[in-house]
């Protein structure tokens, strides 16, 4: 086997950004992701088998969700299983007038944050006369969870929609770039042109304070008693059969380390092979062996594969044909490997580069 060291110029170390789209619809209190009956996404999606489990011993440990009264009165050698939690969706929090002390504790937690945009957008000021206080507001918050946005909302992609009787009601879209939700859709509807609300970009938070009848034809019950649609609404659960549905769609940037390397097989290089189709067939392998010696024959004829049956007078030339590239490590530990879609055949004659990308 042939080992080669990457030169410095072989390795190179980027960074691939993308930017993924979620789009998640709100109804009657559930959510669902991209069109699908999912609501989130699981760390352990695809393995639904996939349970923690403990047996009992000696040690007194068990699972947290076990009753200890259970797991006493169990027999050693019991099996008790559980289930993983590990999962995320968006939650949507309505908070309403009156409030303690005229505060909020998960709102009054975000005031650096909204403080920290001002220089976007006068929206942003947490504690402002010109566009209200934000603890102090009816408002929604809808809270996305970063396993969505990664690294951040990409700036004009956040929208919120709401829908009646499965109509398009209004829209707000971070149409400039600088957080500002203004309402864009129906055109020349009530509200139209307004801020709705802002986004938090880092930290994944559409915060919605709107306060026009975004329909004044219409009501229904969305939080302490019937009221128009309004922004500060979005996202309301109720009991019953709700008419009102939403939608928010966003994409994040998510940065995806990635490694480049160059891998060379030159001219003259990685022509002789240990497989035994290498050599010609019915060749003796062994030129002796006994009780304390084993010695390969050191001159095994090399198969002409480039004879065909159309031309059995071919020109012999080395050739091997490359299927697999092994990645070691300073110990010579495989630690990788990449396999070609179909075999190259390389002549002695012949010089190739292998570009393999790895993502970290």
């Amino acid at each position: 086997m042939s080992f080669y060291e990457f030169k410095s110029t072989d390795i190179l170390l980027n960074r691939l950004r993308t930017h993924p789209r979620s789009e998640f619809f709100i109804y009657d209190g559930k959510v669902y992701l991209n069109n699908t009956n999912k609501n989130g996404v699981s760390l352990y999606d695809g393995l639904s088998s996939s349970y923690p489990f403990i047996y009992k011993n000696g040690s007194k440990y068990f699972l947290k969700t076990t009753l200890t009264s259970s797991f006493d009165e169990a027999i050693f050698g019991t099996t008790f299983s559980g289930s993983y939690p590990q999962s995320s969706s968006i939650v949507t929090s309505i908070y309403e007038a009156p409030f303690a002390n005229n505060r909020n504790e998960r709102i009054m937690g975000l005031r650096n944050s909204f403080d920290s945009y001002t220089h976007l957008s006068r929206h942003y000021t947490f504690d402002g006369t010109e566009h209200g206080n934000k603890a102090q507001q009816d408002a929604s918050l809808v809270s996305i969870p970063s396993i969505f946005f990664g690294s951040g909302i990409k700036r004009k992609t956040a929208k919120a929609r709401f829908y009646i009787s499965g109509t398009l009601a209004a829209e707000a879209h971070d149409i400039h770039g600088n957080g500002e939700l203004v309402q864009t859709l129906p055109v020349g509807s009530n509200g139209s042109g307004s801020v709705a609300g802002v986004v938090l970009y880092n930290e994944g938070f559409m915060f919605l304070t709107g306060a026009w009848a975004i329909n004044s034809g219409h009501s229904e019950s969305y939080g302490a008693g019937s009221d128009n649609p309004r922004w500060h609404y979005f996202g309301a659960r109720k009991t019953g059969i709700p008419s009102s549905s939403f939608a928010v769609e966003f994409e994040g940037t998510q940065d995806i380390p990635t490694m480049t390397m160059f891998a060379h097989a030159d001219k003259g290089q990685l022509n002789n092979s240990t497989n035994p189709t290498f050599v010609t067939s019915g060749s003796n392998l062994i030129q002796t062996t006994g009780a304390f010696e084993y010695i390969e024959n050191p001159e095994l004829p090399i198969k002409n594969v480039t004879a065909t049956p159309f031309n059995s007078t071919g020109s012999f030339e080395k050739t091997t044909y490359i299927s697999t590239i092994g990645i070691y490590d300073e110990e010579k530990n495989l630690i990788a490997t990449a396999k070609l879609a179909k075999p190259l055949r390389k002549r002695e004659r012949d010089s190739y580069t292998f570009k393999l990308k790895l993502d970290l």
